[in-house]
């Protein structure tokens, strides 16, 4: 009886006061998750530093998103890793919203070790993925006959919408060109293809393809990877970029 007493009492002090019971005995909170976005074709070894970075972000457990379309909303992650152009991507403009530069990287032309070209003009680019010129003879310096075994991305993918802008404008990519899906199976159809040619990020060419330089060039197209998040989450994010920053893998 006294027991109850006391707990009616309780119960009464708290009613009168305004007082909640999870102000003197708290629930533990839920950490927030903190969740990054990757594109689909982005590169292990830059996911595990951007992941190993992450986890010093302080209060939260951490998830990953893999998202496919070329310009995904930022509002949706709370850090997204993004790769492309900038001038392309007009969400980087909208307020309340950084974005941290992890990366910039060439984008080179590749083809066999069986080829000898040591350079090639834009205008035999040009042709080339035009369709103009179809065979290797057109190009003695090659030491390589047959036709031409040209490999391009996919229409929206980043490395081709950057490459196309800016070696040929309005120009027609031809019909032959075959697809490929990706920078890792860039390199292993180059590697195994005497008469292959095809693009990719200078970081990922292989010891079994070769660059070939395009000379006259006064801009190499590039390739940008960017932190993207809210200016809300500033300095909850300012870990992971010093992390980046003292890192200096790239």
């Amino acid at each position: 009886m006294k027991q109850l007493g006391l707990f009616l009492n309780l119960f009464l002090f708290l009613l009168i006061g305004g007082c909640q019971v999870e102000d003197i005995f708290p629930l533990p909170k839920t950490p927030t998750p903190f969740l990054i976005g990757f594109p689909a074709n982005l590169s292990d070894p830059l996911v595990s530093t951007i992941l190993d970075c992450a986890d010093t972000v302080p209060g939260g457990s951490l998830q990953t998103n893999t998202y496919s379309e070329l310009y995904p909303n930022p509002n949706d992650f709370h850090l997204l890793i993004w790769q492309g152009s900038p001038a392309h991507y007009s969400a980087l403009d909208n307020d309340g919203l950084s974005s941290f530069v992890v990366i910039i990287e060439e984008i080179v032309v590749i083809v066999s070790p069986e080829n000898n070209l040591t350079t090639l003009s834009p205008t035999d680019l040009r042709s080339i993925f035009s369709g103009k010129i179809q065979d290797w003879s057109k190009f003695p310096q090659s030491g390589l006959s047959g036709s031409i075994e040209l490999w391009v991305y996919y229409a929206d993918h980043p490395l081709r919408i950057i490459f196309d802008n800016s070696h040929f404008g309005e120009l027609v990519i031809t019909t032959t060109a075959l697809i490929t899906p990706s920078q890792a199976e860039t390199n292993a159809l180059i590697e195994g293809i005497a008469n292959g040619i095809s693009y990719i990020s200078k970081s990922k060419v292989s010891p079994n393809t070769r660059i070939v330089p395009i000379s006259g060039v006064l801009e190499t197209p590039n390739l940008t990877t960017l932190v993207i998040f809210q200016d809300n989450e500033e300095i909850r994010i300012s870990p992971v970029l010093d992390c980046l920053l003292e890192t200096n893998r790239y």
